[in-house]
This record gives C-alpha cells, structure tokens and sequence, in this order.
C-alpha cells in the first residue's frame, strides 16, 4: 500500500474551494471605490445557493488496492493498512471510515449471493468487496444488481402512491405497498419478509424493497373505473 494513501485519499481541495460570497466581492468593491456609505451593515460568511463546498475524496486508489488484493487473507489485507494507517489523526481515520464503507466484514453467503448481516445482498459495484466468513479472503460479489424496475406485467396496473392493482388467479385485487422491513407479513405471498423473497416481491410489485401491506378484492364499480372490465 502507498505510504501517502491519506493525502492521496482525503487531501484535496474541496469542490468549489475557490467560490466566492457574491457580497463580500460586491463589499470589497465598494471599499475600493470608497462608497463606504453604500456598504450594507451585516453579510452572511455562506457562499450564496449553487456555490456551496463539497468534500471531493480521491477514492480510486484504495478501490484499485483492494482490488488488487483480492483472493488474499483479509488479515494480512489489514495488517498492510494498518501498517500505513493508524487512526491516530482525523485525516487517517477518514481513510478508515471509507475503508469499511468498501468492506463488509460479517456476511452470509447463501447459494452464491452474499447478504449482510441485515438481509441486504451485496451487490457487484466496482466498490463493494467483502470477507468470507468460511475462507476468511477477501472477495468481490459475482452478482451485479438487477434492474430496479420488473418489466411491465398485464396483471399489474400501478395507481401511484403505492396502490396497485394486481391480477392473483383470475381476479383483481387492490395491494397497498410500502417499504419493505424485515419481520412484516407480506399479505400477497403470505409470509413474512426477508431477503430470500426479495426477488419474487419485486416481481409481483414492479419495483424492489416494497411488501404487500393488505390487499382486498375490486369491486365491479372499481373494476370498470380502471378499465377492467
């Protein structure tokens, strides 16, 4: 690993470093032109709306040296940062910070695809790298994420708001859904959500991390309102 990993990472000028306040400029003209009566008797130290710094960390390298790493023992990974890293400054402990923004440690991997400890798969990103908790390498996810949107489906009319129309053996059905969370009874499939069903919900509801929250029959009115009948 690079010995000035820290500076490379997080010492750079922020986005926007050299904006201006658009009064101090103006205030500073003034001064100049000695129209002290004109200047105003206060003035934000903010740069106005549109010019606001941002953080610009250079994060590049330390993916391509985990990427670099890969296939290797994750303790010897660690032991070679830490041996360039110590989090005795802000600076180096930003590094760390970013470092398990890129690295799951505690993962379960369950017929090729990797879950964290909450329910939530790992993905193929280019950033998301991962321990194995058998082998104890480290390891980058084979699975890219899939499309964030179900192809369109006839038995699926969507009313917005998180009110769908569903198609379930025959008849119509209102589904109300919400954000998926771990533990709630899906009212559609009839059980209880997890990471394991994730693909089927998204399959049925046409977006991911959403669950059937109640669903009831359409009536005939309903039905011919939407065009259903």
């Amino acid at each position: 690993m690079r010995t000035d990993m820290a500076k490379v990472v997080v010492e750079r000028p922020r986005w926007a470093h050299s904006a201006r306040n658009a009064d101090v400029r103006r205030m500073r003209g003034l001064v100049r032109r000695a129209d002290a009566d004109e200047l105003p008797s206060r003035a934000g130290m903010a740069p106005r709306h549109g010019t606001l710094k941002q953080f610009s960390d250079f994060l590049a390298p330390l993916r391509r040296f985990l990427r670099s790493r890969l296939g290797r023992r994750w303790d010897a990974v660690y032991a070679e940062i830490r041996a360039r890293i110590t989090p005795a400054s802000t600076v180096q402990i930003h590094v760390m910070e970013h470092l398990w923004h890129f690295v799951s440690r505690h993962v379960d991997v369950r017929d090729g695809h990797v879950f964290e400890r909450d329910g939530f798969e790992l993905f193929r990103t280019g950033r998301t790298f991962y321990v194995h908790p058998s082998t104890g390498l480290l390891c980058e996810p084979s699975h890219r994420r899939p499309s964030r949107r179900a192809p369109a489906s006839p038995d699926r009319l969507d009313r917005g708001g998180g009110l769908l129309y569903l198609r379930l053996a025959g008849q119509w059905y209102a589904v109300e859904t919400l954000p998926a969370r771990d533990g709630a009874r899906d009212a559609v499939l009839c059980t209880t959500v997890d990471a394991s069903n994730a693909n089927d919900r998204e399959a049925l509801y046409g977006r991911r991390g959403r669950y059937a929250a109640s669903k009831r029959q359409l009536d005939r009115k309903r039905l011919r309102d939407a065009g259903l009948r």
